[in-house]
C-alpha cells in the first residue's frame, strides 16, 4: 500500500482513494532507436551536474538532459523523475527545458537531490502532442541506462508538458509510480485523425487507463488557460472511478509551477510512491 501525505493548510486539497480494477496494458512494438552515447558513458557522467544528451529515432534527433545525484553509483538502482517542459521551451537547443519547472529546483539542490532527473526537449516543429510516443520510448531508454528503479519512475509536467504527461501516462499505463500534472488540461486525441473526445469522456478514459497510478494535480484558481472548474470536475471523475487523486488549488493564475515544485510535501509524497 502506498503511503499518503496530508495536504498543507495553505492550499485547498482534495484526496480521493478508492480501489479500481486493473486494465491490461497493450504491448506496442518498439521502433529502432539509438542514442549518441553508450550506457557506460552516461553512467560515468558527472554526478551532481546536468549532462546534455541526444536520442535519435527514425531520423529525428531529440535533445534531453540528465541530472545524476551527487552520490550516483551505477551499481545501485535509482528513483527517476521525468520533468516535461512547457510550450515555450520547445526546440533543439537542449537547454531551455532545464531553466523552468523542476530544473531550477534540482540546480539549487544539486548536492542533495536524491533522484536521477530526465529533462526531454520536444522539437518545435509539428504538433507537440504527437511526440508523446517518442518521448515515452526515450524515457524507457534512459531509465534503463541510468539503472533506474522500474518501481520508482515519476512523471511530471507543466502546462504543455502536463498535457504530454497525461498522454505518456496513457501510452505507458503501468510505467509510472506517480503522476504530477501542473496547469495542464487533459486532451486525448484519437489516433491520426486528431479528433478529440469530450472533456467528460476524456476524463473517464484517462481514469480507466491510470488504474492504480497515484496522481497529484496542481491548478491555479485564476488560470485563464486551464479553467479550475474543468480540473475540479476531472478530480471528481477520477475519484469516482477509483483513481488515487490528490488535488491542490492555488489562488494564482497559470504559472503556478514554481510554487508547486517548492512545496516540500510534494517531494515527500512523490518519493514515497512505489509501483
Amino acid at each position: 500500500m502506498r503511503p499518503r501525505a496530508a495536504a498543507t493548510s495553505s492550499v485547498v486539497a482534495l484526496v480521493a482513494v478508492v480501489a479500481i480494477a486493473g486494465v491490461a496494458a497493450v504491448a506496442r512494438p518498439q521502433p529502432a532507436a539509438t542514442t549518441t552515447h553508450p550506457a557506460a558513458a552516461l553512467a560515468r557522467g558527472a554526478p551532481g551536474r546536468f549532462s546534455r544528451r541526444t536520442y535519435t529515432e527514425h531520423g529525428t534527433v531529440y535533445q534531453y538532459q540528465v541530472f545524476l545525484p551527487h552520490d550516483y553509483d551505477p551499481a545501485r538502482t535509482w528513483p527517476v523523475v521525468v520533468a516535461l517542459h512547457g510550450s515555450g521551451e520547445k526546440g533543439s537547443d537542449g537547454m531551455r527545458q532545464i531553466r523552468v519547472g523542476v530544473g531550477p529546483i534540482v540546480q539549487e539542490q544539486a548536492d542533495s537531490f536524491p533522484a536521477v532527473v530526465i529533462f526531454p526537449q520536444v522539437p518545435s516543429t509539428g504538433q507537440g502532442v504527437r511526440y508523446a510516443p517518442a518521448m515515452a520510448r526515450l524515457i524507457d531508454v534512459v531509465v534503463h541506462e541510468v539503472n533506474g528503479d522500474p518501481n520508482r519512475v515519476y512523471l511530471t509536467g507543466i502546462s504543455f508538458g502536463g498535457v504530454l504527461a497525461w498522454l505518456i501516462a496513457r501510452e505507458r499505463p503501468d510505467r509510472f509510480a506517480a503522476l504530477v500534472p501542473i496547469s495542464a488540461p487533459l486532451v486525448i486525441q484519437d489516433g491520426d485523425r486528431g479528433t478529440r473526445l469530450s472533456q467528460a469522456d476524456a476524463d473517464a478514459e484517462e481514469a480507466r487507463v491510470l488504474r492504480s497510478t497515484p496522481v497529484w494535480i496542481f491548478q491555479g484558481a485564476r488560470d485563464p488557460v486551464v479553467h479550475a472548474t474543468d480540473t475540479r470536475a476531472r478530480v471528481k471523475t477520477f475519484g469516482q472511478a477509483g483513481v488515487t487523486v490528490k488535488y491542490t488549488e492555488y489562488s494564482g493564475p497559470h504559472e503556478i509551477w514554481d510554487t508547486a515544485y517548492r512545496t516540500p510535501e510534494l517531494w515527500r509524497w512523490l518519493f514515497a510512491q512505489h509501483r
